[in-house]
């Protein structure tokens, strides 16, 4: 990754095209690529030109130096991400190349990643939905969700399903992370859930708002109004863990089947954004409708 001789926030700029004209004059002349666009002999020693990058990009000379003034142009996320590669923008010029050119989006400072892989996530999803409904069984359908969400939030402590098996009994058919994980869970789960009526611990599971397939919530929406927040936080205190973020989504089958599908970051050290927000929803409508079949 070329160093930026500019690391400014979004504010910082005007507008796009001044930061895209910086960031094209800040390559240096002797550079022999623009991403993996192999520069010509003849410009070697130059400044990249406008047109230069516009074919690095696979678009018009006429179209870039549009953006470059400052025209509000409808871009993609994916044109965007390429664009970002020719430049070998680092982690926050990326971002802000993200904000300026897509300001009705609400970006936080790791988003721009998710929204490089939106091509990639709806070829996921599309690859989910047919192994979905062609399972055959419901635990078959939590595993391929399970796995699914897994792949998505790779990084995540722990991700998966459990599943409402009666009042009060929830089975934990998919938990990501290998036997020892799964007991650590069931551990924690069983001090948390000591004492605790059926009704107070389906509520907990289901976090009291999540009522209809493929609603999604994240920490601070599930335990709003949650009464056992506080027993909650000094459990996972009590194991080690500090506040835990994370993202649920139900899911439900026309016979009743109930199911929360999750991504779990112990120590709260991801934010998520709408794109997964979007993605786990979309996976749980997807799980629900399989259950339905």
């Amino acid at each position: 990754m070329r160093a930026s001789r500019l690391e400014l926030t979004a504010m910082d700029w005007p507008s796009i095209g001044a930061f895209l004209k910086e960031q094209r004059r800040s390559i240096p002349r002797d550079a022999r690529s623009l991403g993996r666009h192999v520069r010509p002999l003849g410009r070697h020693g130059k400044v990249v030109t406008q047109e230069e990058l516009a074919e690095a990009i696979g678009a018009s000379r006429v179209w870039y130096a549009m953006l470059e003034s400052g025209a509000a142009l409808k871009t993609s996320p994916r044109l965007l991400a390429r664009l970002a590669d020719v430049l070998e923008l680092s982690d926050e010029n990326r971002n802000v190349l993200f904000k300026l050119a897509l300001p009705e989006l609400s970006i936080g400072d790791r988003s721009f990643a998710a929204l490089k892989d939106l091509s990639s996530s709806v070829v996921l999803l599309r690859t989910a939905a047919r192994r979905l409904l062609s399972a055959t069984s419901e635990s078959e359908v939590l595993l391929a969700v399970g796995e699914t969400i897994a792949g998505v939030f790779d990084d995540s402590d722990v991700a998966g399903a459990f599943k409402r098996l009666e009042p009060g009994r929830w089975d934990w058919p998919v938990i990501i992370g290998g036997e020892h994980l799964e007991s650590a869970v069931a551990e924690m789960n069983h001090t948390l859930y000591d004492g605790m009526t059926p009704a107070q611990i389906d509520e907990s599971m289901l976090h009291g708002v999540l009522a209809e397939p493929g609603q999604v919530g994240t920490r601070p929406e599930l335990h709003r109004n949650l009464s056992q927040k506080q027993r909650i936080d000094k459990t996972f205190a009590a194991f080690g863990h500090g506040a835990s973020n994370f993202l649920a989504a139900h899911v439900k089958s026309r016979e009743g089947v109930e199911a929360t599908v999750f991504a779990i970051y112990i120590d709260g050290q991801r934010d998520f954004t709408e794109l997964d927000r979007a993605v786990l929803g979309t996976l749980a409508n997807l799980a629900s409708l399989a259950l339905a079949g």
